[in-house]
C-alpha cells in the first residue's frame, strides 16, 4: 500500500492527547483524499473478526505494520479507532450470558483473546503505548500452544466458584464492586495450566487465565482452578501479593510447617485455600493426593476463620 502524502508539515509525536484528537478528528481526516479511511479501518476490524489466538495475532501483526508506515496524525486516527473498538467490543462480551456468578464473569474462549489483548493496552491510548501494547499482546501469544488435554468446564467452574462461596465468602472479598474475569482459552500453555494476573493499578480484583491442560485428569483441573482462587483472595485481603494474609505464617508454625521463601508462602496460602474449598460438600473426591485430604479440615479452619474476620470490619 503506498504511503500517503501530506499537505501540511508532518506533527511529531506527543504526549497531549487533546490536540491529537482535535487535529484527527473524522471530518479532518477526510479533507485529505489521499488517506483511505476505509481501507485503513479494515486494519482494525479484521482484529476483531478473527477468532483463534494465532489469527489474531497475525491481523496485529499487520496493523502493526501498517501503523508504523503511516504519518503521525493518520497514525493516532488509526490507533484511537482501534482502541474505541477494542474498548466497545470488550464491554460488550462483559455483558454476554457465558456464565457470571457474585460479580465474577466468566468468559468463553471464542471471547477471551480480545479481553486479553484490552489488558496489554496502556489506558492512556496515545499510538506510541497501543503499539507497545499491541507488540505486549504477540509476546503472550506465543505462550499459547495447540491444546494437549481436556479444559475445565463451565459446570466445573461454577461447582468452585459455589462452594467458595457458600462456605466461606470468597466471591464477596474478591469481587465486592469490580468484576473479576475469568478467560477460558482453547489452548494450552508453554509453560502453566492457570495463571492468576495481577494488576499494577491499585486494584485488588485479579484476573484468572484458565488454559487447556498439560496433565490429564479432573482432579487437576478442579484444583487448579481453586488455586488460583487462592491467590485472588490473597490479593484482595492484602492489596499485595507480597505481603502474607495476617495469621498464615504463624497457622504454618503451629503445624510444623516452616515456608522461607515469598513464594513458597504465596503458593502454600493458595493451596491452603484450595484445600479448604475441596473439603465443601460435593469437591471431596478431587483432592490430588490422600495427604492433602488428610490436611484439609485444618486449612479450611483457618481459611473461614480468615474470611469471616476480614469480613467482619
Amino acid at each position: 500500500m503506498a504511503r500517503c502524502k501530506l499537505f501540511i508539515k508532518p506533527l511529531k509525536i506527543q504526549t497531549n492527547k487533546d490536540y491529537y484528537f482535535k487535529k484527527a478528528t473524522v471530518s479532518y481526516i477526510k479533507n485529505i483524499e489521499t488517506f483511505n479511511k476505509e481501507n485503513a479501518s479494515e486494519y482494525v476490524y479484521s482484529i476483531f473478526e478473527s477468532g483463534s489466538i494465532d489469527e489474531i495475532k497475525t491481523a496485529i501483526t499487520k496493523f502493526i505494520t501498517f501503523v508504523d508506515n503511516l504519518e503521525n496524525i493518520y497514525m493516532w486516527w488509526l490507533c484511537q479507532l482501534f482502541k474505541d473498538t477494542l474498548t466497545k467490543q470488550t464491554a460488550a462480551y462483559s455483558t454476554l450470558p457465558c456464565g457470571t456468578k457474585n460479580n465474577v464473569i466468566i468468559v468463553p474462549p471464542e471471547h477471551s483473546p480480545i479481553i486479553l489483548l484490552y489488558s496489554c493496552l496502556s489506558v492512556n491510548g496515545n499510538p506510541i503505548d497501543i503499539i507497545n501494547g499491541s507488540k505486549k499482546f504477540i509476546v503472550r501469544c506465543d505462550e499459547f500452544v495447540s491444546p494437549i488435554y481436556d479444559a475445565i468446564t463451565v459446570a466445573e467452574i461454577n461447582r468452585v466458584l459455589n462452594a467458595a462461596q457458600k462456605t466461606y465468602r470468597i466471591l464477596d472479598i474478591i469481587a465486592p464492586t469490580k468484576p473479576m474475569y475469568i478467560l477460558c482459552f482453547n489452548n494450552s500453555h508453554t509453560e502453566h495450566n492457570s495463571q492468576c494476573g495481577i494488576p499494577y493499578n491499585g486494584t485488588r480484583t485479579a484476573t484468572i487465565f484458565l488454559f487447556h491442560l498439560k496433565e490429564n485428569g479432573i482432579c487437576n483441573r478442579i484444583f487448579i482452578f481453586a488455586h488460583e482462587l487462592g491467590h485472588a483472595l490473597h490479593l484482595a485481603l492484602t492489596g499485595n501479593i507480597n505481603i502474607i494474609p495476617n495469621g498464615f505464617d504463624e497457622f504454618n508454625k503451629s503445624m510444623d510447617i516452616n515456608f522461607e521463601k515469598l513464594q513458597e508462602k504465596q503458593e502454600a496460602f493458595a493451596d491452603a485455600v484450595a484445600l479448604a474449598i475441596l473439603n465443601t460438600s460435593g469437591l471431596r473426591l478431587h483432592f490430588p493426593t490422600e495427604h492433602s485430604k488428610d490436611m484439609s479440615p485444618y486449612f479450611a479452619k483457618h481459611i473461614k476463620t480468615i474470611t469471616d474476620k476480614f469480613l467482619s470490619v
